[in-house]
């Protein structure tokens, strides 16, 4: 646990820029293929053998990067507030039987 007491900590200003440029960093030197005639990069990814393919300038790919850190930052949010499986699936259960 946290000093505050929560088990998964906000990540600092200075550690998010840092995460995000090796993330950025990282997609750029493992998956960059070629450069596209508008300036932009082909990027080629294999995931659980389905391969993704996108085109995306370096600005688009830096919006990512900064998205994956949102998105982390929101999960660790909910589960600070003490959202895991099971309440999740309970308050599934309870929307699905307001809905009916």
């Amino acid at each position: 646990m946290t000093e505050s007491g929560k088990r998964y900590a906000e990540i600092s200003a200075e550690k998010r820029k840092e995460t995000e440029e090796a993330i950025y960093e990282a997609v750029v030197e493992q998956f960059r293929q070629d450069k596209t005639e508008e300036g932009s990069f082909k990027y080629k990814v294999l995931l659980q053998n389905i391969k993704f393919i996108t085109i995306m300038s370096c600005e688009e790919l830096r919006v990512s990067a900064k998205l994956v850190i949102d998105v982390l930052e929101e999960l660790k949010e909910i589960n600070n507030s003490g959202v895991d499986r099971t309440v999740l699936e309970q308050m599934v259960a309870e929307a699905k039987t307001e809905e009916a």
